[in-house]
């Protein structure tokens, strides 16, 4: 009977495997783009999630057991958005196989966590993928510094599709990845703290950096400068506490102007000093200009839309700057004007039971303190900028982070 079990979950993975294979890498993505390839692919998806939840359903005798996780807002999420679909509700169709797969990942580390080892196993495969699109997405935008913002926008031109199909082929990644870069340096730094390959661990913090300026993300460099700063002076216990209201208060003190100013002048990037220096304005004359105009009224029509329709204005994924009165910048804004309070709602719990997960896993190998930093980064990206839907952000915030220290005390072990 037992190695029945094993037999379908290895299955499941298997199918899993090849899906992963082709969602996170855009080389494969790429080579394998039509409609009769995406479906394919989608079927192993089904399949392998199928072949878990079968396994599950076996291996506890039909008794389901219910525990409140982050799977709780997750799958009301997936069957609100099905009814949307039954319903032809906006554009839910165009929107449902992206959260789907985006969440699917959520479900899978759920379904897994029955065998650990196989868990493990599929968790050392994904962090192999990821490792593969860090190299070659800091090779890509190294030699291209356009390369990753190219592959970011959304509206694409003839020309532009070219261009993506171009850089997808030599499996550079879009702005998810390098965010996610970004969310696990807290990480790197506490290794350092606890003088844990901390040659390793500098070199990482390192070529993250040089990689978001490669890559021309201003939020992501400051995001990570965020990260970086609360990761240093973060402890546990009552004194982290402290501390933290301390470092906030001076947070409020700091002379922002010429900070940015400085940086604006220091940084050899155009596009980013560019921004620093509208950042630099803004606190010396509270003048919003540049891009930074642009991407606060966008922040501000999805939070007005929330204001004026509380329950929502319904599913609109166009994608279009303010369409329907959406900014399409902020995921957790654009969704807020989408489903007004119900999104709250949903942020509100998924958001506590992710800090719990984390925590819960994190504390396995005495590094919890890296659970508020890498929180606080992601949530910072969640406010500024779209999110969801990404391969990258799915595969290493929904599987990878919490897998990981499974993954280093499974190392560790005789």
């Amino acid at each position: 009977m037992q190695s029945k079990k094993i037999g379908i979950s290895n299955i499941a993975v298997l199918f899993l495997s090849i899906y992963y294979a082709w969602f996170f890498l855009p080389v494969l993505r790429i080579s394998f783009n039509t409609s009769l390839y995406k479906n394919l692919f989608f079927l192993c998806f089904v399949i392998g999630v199928s072949l878990l939840f079968l396994n599950y359903v076996i291996s506890t005798g039909g008794k389901i057991k219910l525990t409140f996780n982050i799977l709780v807002p997750i799958i009301i999420y997936m069957l609100v958005m099905s009814m949307f679909v039954m319903f032809n509700y906006y554009d839910a169709s165009k929107h449902i196989r992206v959260s789907f797969t985006f969440w699917g990942t959520a479900l899978i580390y759920f379904l897994l966590s029955y065998n650990p080892p196989l868990q493990r196993a599929f968790g050392r495969f994904l962090l192999i993928l990821f490792i593969i699109n860090c190299i070659t997405s800091f090779i890509g935008v190294y030699f291209n510094p356009s390369a990753a913002r190219a592959l970011t926008n959304a509206l694409k031109s003839t020309e532009a599709i070219e261009e993506d199909i171009y850089l997808s082929k030599r499996n550079i990644s879009s702005i998810y990845l390098f965010q996610s870069l970004v969310v696990i340096a807290p990480i790197f730094i506490f290794m350092v703290k606890k003088k844990i390959k901390t040659f390793w661990a500098i070199t990482a913090v390192i070529l993250i950096f040089i990689a978001i300026l490669k890559a021309s993300f201003t939020i992501s460099l400051l995001l990570l400068m965020a990260g970086i700063g609360l990761s240093l002076i973060y402890v546990k216990g009552i004194a982290g506490k402290v501390l933290l209201v301390l470092f906030s208060f001076i947070l409020v003190l700091l002379p922002w102007s010429s900070i940015f100013g400085y940086l604006s002048d220091v940084i050899d990037n155009s596009y980013i000093s560019t921004r620093l220096h509208d950042l630099s304005v803004y606190f010396s004359e509270g003048n919003i200009t540049g891009t930074f105009s642009a991407r606060f009224n966008a922040y501000m029509s999805s939070f007005t839309t929330f204001i004026k329709y509380p329950f929502g204005i319904g599913a609109h994924y166009s994608y279009n700057k303010l369409e329907n009165g959406i900014g399409y910048h902020s995921q957790i804004l654009d969704d807020l004007a989408r489903y007004g309070v119900f999104a709250l709602a949903f942020y509100i719990v998924f958001l506590t039971q992710y800090f719990k997960l984390l925590k819960k896993q994190w504390v396995k190998i005495n590094m919890e303190e890296a659970v508020f930093p890498i929180f606080i980064v992601y949530v910072g990206f969640l406010i500024l900028n779209i999110a969801f839907r990404s391969s990258a952000e799915s595969v290493v915030m929904l599987y990878i982070l919490p897998v990981l220290p499974d993954l280093i005390l499974n190392k560790k072990a005789p």
